[in-house]
């Protein structure tokens, strides 16, 4: 049920989000993934992936997901350094997202 759930919302993030939107949902859901694995909020989500990769998971151009990257810093929401790329402000990349985690089925109790 949860990978059909997740299969869906990735249908829909490929099918109906412009790019903007899904970048920020892909960093979105690491982040919570990650969060959730070691049980506490963290201090940052260090994004080892190259524009190439991440343009391959997204359906988009590495020139694409390169001026996507540039937008998501003008707004607050990523910072990149050198190579790196993290998570700026959560908030932010979760409204331009339209993030909500609840597909993920997870267990909070």
């Amino acid at each position: 049920m949860v990978e059909a759930s997740i299969g869906r919302e990735w249908l829909l993030n490929l099918g109906r989000r412009n790019a903007l939107a899904r970048l920020a949902h892909l960093l979105c859901e690491l982040n919570h993934r990650i969060t959730r694995i070691a049980g506490e909020p963290l201090a940052g989500l260090e994004l080892p992936l190259t524009q190439e990769q991440l343009a391959d998971l997204l359906g988009l151009t590495p020139v694409h997901v390169n001026r996507t990257i540039k937008t998501l810093e003008r707004e607050g929401a990523v910072k990149r350094v050198s190579r790196r790329l993290t998570i700026g402000n959560l908030d932010t990349l979760q409204h331009i997202a339209g993030f909500n985690d609840l597909y993920l089925h997870r267990n909070d109790s």
